[in-house]
C-alpha cells in the first residue's frame, strides 16, 4: 500500500525536479514510486497518478482506483481477521457506498469509526442518521482525533438483505452527509461483530487497527465511546 507526502522540504532531493508529464507527481518522485514519468496515467484506470498518490491508491496497480466519494485507502496491509467479539480484529467486508462504488472496510483503518448499523426501514432511526455527520465533525473539532460515524444498511426498504441502490436512496435521505453510507448486501456486520440485528440501531466501535473496541444499541448512548476517542486519541 502507498503512502506519498506530496509535499517537499527544502532538503528533500525531489524538491527542484521537473514534472514532465503534468499529473501532479516531480520526476523524481516518480522514479521512487515506480511509475512513468512520461504518461500521465501510468496504469491507465483513469485517475492520473498524482491523483493516485492523493488518494494513497497505487498508481501502478488498474484495479485501485480513488474512491468516487474521496475515501482514501489505508494501509491494511498488517490487518487480518481475529474473529467476531470485542477485542478481536474484524473482519475486513466488501460494502458499496453511496457513491456506487465497492469499497472495503479496511480502507477506512487509520482512524477511529463507529459503525451505525441499521435498516433503511427503521424510520425511528432516522433521526439519529441525520445528525451523525455534525456528530462526527463536533468530536473532531473538539478532540483533533480522526474519527467518523459510518452508516451500515444490513437491510434495505422491503426488509430483504441491502443492495447498493439502498445506499445511495438513504445517503439522499439523510440529507447527503460526508460520512459513508454503506450497503452491506451479505450482512456481514451482523456475522462478524457481536451486533445481531435484533434492536436498531446498533453500533459498534472499531479502532484505528480496526479491533471491535464495544458494540451497544440504542439511541444517543454513545458518550462511553466518544470518551475512548478522546481518551486514547490519535492513532
Amino acid at each position: 500500500m502507498l503512502l506519498l507526502l506530496l509535499a517537499c522540504s527544502p532538503s528533500d532531493p525531489c524538491a527542484d525536479s521537473p514534472d514532465l508529464d503534468g499529473d501532479g507527481l516531480s520526476d523524481c518522485m516518480e522514479a521512487e514510486l515506480g511509475s512513468d514519468p512520461t504518461l500521465f496515467d501510468s496504469d491507465g484506470d483513469g485517475f492520473d497518478d498524482g491523483e493516485e498518490a492523493d488518494c494513497q491508491s497505487d498508481p501502478l496497480n488498474a484495479e485501485q482506483t480513488c474512491y468516487t466519494c474521496g475515501w482514501n485507502r489505508a494501509d491494511s496491509s498488517g490487518l487480518s481477521s481475529q474473529g467476531a467479539e470485542i477485542g478481536d480484529t474484524v473482519a475486513d467486508m466488501t460494502l458499496h457506498d453511496q457513491c456506487g462504488d465497492q469499497v472495503q472496510l479496511y480502507d477506512f483503518a487509520g482512524r477511529w469509526n463507529i459503525a451505525f448499523v441499521t435498516a433503511a426501514w427503521c424510520s425511528a432511526c432516522l433521526g439519529e442518521a441525520e445528525g451523525l455527520d455534525q456528530k462526527t465533525q463536533s468530536l473532531v473539532d473538539e478532540s483533533g482525533v480522526p474519527f467518523s460515524y459510518m452508516i451500515v444498511l444490513f437491510s434495505g426498504i422491503t426488509g430483504d438483505p441491502a443492495q447498493p441502490q439502498d445506499a445511495i436512496d438513504y445517503a439522499e435521505v439523510v440529507g447527503d452527509p460526508d460520512i459513508p453510507v454503506f450497503a452491506d448486501p451479505a450482512q456481514d456486520i451482523l456475522a462478524n461483530t457481536p451486533y445481531d440485528g435484533k434492536a436498531l440501531p446498533g453500533k459498534c466501535l472499531l479502532s484505528p487497527t480496526m479491533e471491535i473496541v464495544s458494540c451497544w444499541t440504542g439511541h444517543d448512548n454513545d458518550e462511553e465511546a466518544w470518551e475512548i476517542v478522546r481518551t486514547q486519541g490519535a492513532p
